[in-house]
């Protein structure tokens, strides 16, 4: 669940002009990178469009590989298993979500960032993520979201928590977390939505707030 098919830019769309060329003495250990990142943005893309195409349940990771032209002993280097590819998906792409506050930034303002830009990414991709959630890849992608952002509330609240209540901030996060997870796949799979995204975001955002003071 992290962007349409449609929307994926072709590998090679441009050339390098002479005055980009990678000089001679690039490192080796970059290029090696870079060649890991296409092959796991490769891979991703082409489950995106297999589901798309014919549902989760009913892709193979044989049909993964034929789509990227990529070999089986590749891919089992990198994942293993398809189930590991959805969750990694957003990260092979490029799409970070999640992140810790930076210094100075308040903990509110980050978490209130990194659930709208959640409900954004889901609400842009929304054909794809109700395809997942009519299977069980939508239990995997949407327990990642919820585990990753069930560790950013508590690594961003228990920076000011009592040790001794960092037991209490752990159940709040997971509550939390998996509160706003609810109230997201409630708004994907109503057709049409129950309400405006904006307004599942904030209401979503609103709880949470409204919880991790209790910590």
């Amino acid at each position: 669940m992290y962007t349409d098919a449609g929307d994926l830019p072709e590998e090679g769309a441009r050339t390098l002009s002479s005055s980009e060329q990678l000089p001679p003495e690039v490192p080796k250990s970059v290029s090696v990178d870079r060649r890991v990142r296409k092959t796991r943005r490769a891979l991703s893309r082409a489950l995106i469009e297999l589901v798309l195409e014919k549902g989760y349940e009913d892709v193979s990771v044989q049909d993964i590989l034929d789509r990227a032209d990529i070999g089986r002993s590749t891919f089992y280097a990198h994942f293993e298993s398809k189930e590991m590819l959805l969750v990694n998906g957003p990260r092979n792409l490029g799409i970070t979500m999640f992140e810790l506050p930076s210094d100075g930034q308040p903990g509110d303002l980050a978490i209130s960032g990194a659930v709208a830009g959640l409900f954004v990414h889901v609400g842009e991709n929304l054909e794809l993520a109700r395809a997942l959630l009519r299977a069980k890849g939508g239990s995997v992608i949407m327990d990642s979201f919820r585990d990753q952002l069930e560790g950013l509330l508590f690594t961003t609240y228990s920076k000011r928590a009592q040790p001794e209540d960092r037991a209490a901030l752990a159940v709040l996060a997971r509550a939390s977390a998996q509160s706003a997870c609810t109230i997201l796949i409630a708004w994907v799979q109503e057709e049409p939505p129950m309400m405006p995204l904006e307004t599942a975001s904030e209401l979503a955002q609103r709880m949470i707030q409204s919880a991790m003071r209790l910590a």
